[in-house]
């Protein structure tokens, strides 16, 4: 009986034993699977929340946003599924967003990743963005290859020869090799197989250490490109325009320039009947530049202009814009991202220092239901039902003007107050209506007289 009680009370404590044991296997299972679902489920929840934050009104949150995105590039789970998430997400933004500093730090994202091959770039803003990696500087050079070395030296001395095959030593020299070659060789460069950017607009870009092969370009605006150090092998760049862009040491093999826009004259030489580019004697690199792009002075255009527009406001100075453009001098389009948040009138007098003229939009910007100017004085003047420019155009205009530079007034017809009174008269300032019919802008004899002035 006593035999039964013992056995009984051991067999109770064996099977709360067996079942604490089988209770912790059980934990640490559930553990191991739930840290990887969980690590996913964050890792959604944070990009999700990242996404959200893209939208926000706050300007500080928004770039914030735009940088953290980069990091989803390298997740820790889901990697390519992120990366092309990521892509998607900013390529959709750059398809509605202006020239500013939101859309330049999305944009320069897009270098952080991993590659970009096959991405759907079309159409999209691509203006004034670094879309590549940056060449390792010498000192960089021969820190990485110290740094290499020293691993290198670091692994041999662990290596146990007793422990270690000979095969696996080569196997791991072998990995070195490699590693060395991807970080300071000549594949240190970002992949755009088959990249979609039909009809992008990548003026004033610079395009450096790039590979691509197949890469279109079809109809895509590069004025003022440079292109440094690529290989784009037959490539799409039919329709391109190509005003003041920069080839240097960039391959261009089997690539297609048909139709393509102002061609610097010495890539035409080594084009086909068919616009087909074949290389040159020896298959050396390439360096071109556009009679225009290679001139010391390139004519800047400083254009003074409201924060926010309309969109017929927006459309009518992307016009003058353009028009500018073809025309061969470099508008400044200065609209409110590129407003500093210090010394900005600094900023902006060393713009208008370096231009031959400025072009000052008088647009409706503030609506004054009630109100009088000079009240109880001899010129008191009722201001009500009234609309106002950005006083942005007062200050810009006053620079241009103590510079003695031509200035052309781009007015609302209910605009008529300050720079854009119509008392004012000056011989290096001239004035044209917003309402003129845009594709007659070229013909009108102010604009005339106003870029005569700019030679």
């Amino acid at each position: 009986m006593i035999i039964l009680i013992v056995f009984l009370d051991n067999l109770a404590s064996y099977a709360g034993l067996i079942g604490l044991l089988g209770a912790a296997i059980a934990y640490t299972f559930s553990k191991l699977y739930r840290t990887k679902f969980d690590k996913r489920r964050d890792w959604q929840n944070q990009f999700n929340e990242t996404v959200t934050r893209l939208s926000s009104f706050n300007e500080t949150s928004q770039l914030a946003a735009a940088v953290m995105l980069r990091r989803y590039f390298k997740a820790q789970v889901d990697r390519v599924r992120f990366c092309d998430e990521t892509i998607r997400v900013i390529a959709s933004l750059l398809r509605i967003l202006p020239l500013g500093v939101f859309q330049k730090t999305l944009g320069d994202g897009l270098a952080f990743a991993e590659n970009l091959n096959y991405a759907d770039l079309q159409r999209t803003n691509l203006q004034d963005l670094y879309l590549g990696v940056k060449n390792m500087t010498d000192d960089e050079q021969e820190k990485e290859k110290a740094k290499l070395k020293h691993e290198e030296e670091l692994r041999n001395y662990k290596l146990n020869p007793k422990g270690y095959a000979e095969e696996e030593k080569k196997e791991e020299d072998k990995k070195q090799e490699e590693k060395k070659s991807d970080s300071i060789g000549d594949n240190w460069k970002l992949s755009m197989d088959f990249t979609d950017m039909f009809e992008a607009n990548l003026s004033l870009t610079l395009m450096e250490n790039i590979r691509g092969f197949g890469t279109i370009f079809y109809g895509a605006i590069m004025n003022n490109t440079q292109i440094k150090h690529c290989e784009f092998i037959n490539c799409d760049f039919r329709g391109v325009d190509l005003m003041h862009a920069k080839f240097q040491n960039v391959k261009l093999s089997g690539s297609n320039f048909s139709g393509a826009k102002n061609l610097p004259q010495g890539l035409k030489k080594y084009l086909d009947e068919k616009g087909i580019y074949h290389e040159a004697p020896e298959n050396e690199k390439c360096g071109f530049t556009s009679e225009k792009a290679s001139a010391k002075d390139i004519k800047k255009v400083f254009f003074s202009m409201p924060g926010s527009l309309s969109k017929s406001d927006e459309y009518l100075t992307l016009h003058f814009k353009e028009l500018m453009d073809k025309l061969g001098y470099k508008p400044i389009y200065y609209t409110r991202d590129h407003y500093p948040k210090s010394s900005q009138l600094s900023k902006i007098r060393r713009e208008i220092d370096n231009s031959v003229g400025v072009i000052a939009f008088g647009l409706k910007q503030i609506q004054i239901d009630k109100g009088v100017a000079r009240p109880e004085l001899p010129m008191e003047t009722n201001l009500s039902g009234h609309w106002l420019p950005t006083p942005w155009n007062d200050i810009e205009v006053g620079m241009a003007v103590m510079k003695e530079l031509p200035v052309l007034l781009v007015k609302d017809d209910d605009i008529d107050i300050g720079v854009f009174d119509k008392m004012i008269s000056e011989y290096k300032v001239r004035s044209i209506s917003s309402s003129v019919d845009i594709k007659q802008i070229i013909n009108d004899e102010s604009f005339k007289k106003w870029l005569k002035m700019l030679e």
